[in-house]
């Protein structure tokens, strides 16, 4: 039966308006007609949110830096196109198979088990009309595919267990990290003004 399969709860995205202006900033100081890809970062965390929020701003193409509290880190990698047409011309499912080999690498070479985040893998593929201060993008988590897993038994809630009530206090007196605003905790479809976002793109393979 479906409700005997183990399942997983699905990555959301967040893209902070910081990360454009970045982004901005980079490709008029720095890139400009280059549109190689470039390193970046992000974070992510499940408290106080539906599923797992990734999150990417301004501090993503910092070459170095630490997620902040209650969050863990990602690597990334940024492609941003020149145009308009080449962004939509490029290959996305050739893309993001070129990215799961990279992860796949990673795996095979125990790079994994000294550095966790290669595993948290993600990329953007975008497009920075800076005229109309308009920003489109994919953004993709590539992962590797999993056998199915079967529950041995029906799933039993933290709190429901005995003696769990010193984990369910403990959890319940975490202070809230002040570094992360309310909004941000609770993800819902958004559309800012002079962004307009693409499809997500989720990968196995």
């Amino acid at each position: 039966m479906s409700e005997s399969i183990l399942q997983f709860a699905p990555w959301e995205s967040f893209v902070s308006p910081t990360f454009w202006h970045k982004l901005a900033e980079l490709k008029l100081d720095h890139d400009r007609l280059s549109d190689a890809q470039r390193s970046i970062s992000g974070h992510y965390t499940n408290r106080k949110a539906t599923g797992c929020l990734l999150e990417a701003d301004y501090t993503s193409f910092n070459s170095s830096g630490q997620p902040p509290k209650f969050s863990h880190a990602a690597i990334g990698t940024i492609y941003n196109k020149n145009t308009i047409e080449e962004f939509k011309a490029l290959d996305k499912l050739t893309l993001l198979s070129d990215e799961g080999k990279k992860l796949l690498a990673d795996m095979c070479s125990d790079r994994v088990a000294s550095d966790p985040s290669l595993l948290t893998r993600f990329f953007v593929l975008s497009f920075a009309d800076l005229k109309c201060h308009s920003y489109y993008y994919w953004f993709a988590f590539p992962c590797a595919l999993t056998p199915t897993l079967k529950l041995q038994g029906a799933g039993t809630r933290l709190k429901d267990l005995s003696n769990s009530s010193k984990y369910v206090e403990a959890m319940q007196t975490l202070p809230p990290d002040p570094t992360r605003p309310a909004e941000l905790l609770h993800p819902v479809c958004q559309r800012s003004r002079g962004c307009r976002r693409g499809s997500k793109l989720e990968f196995s393979g």
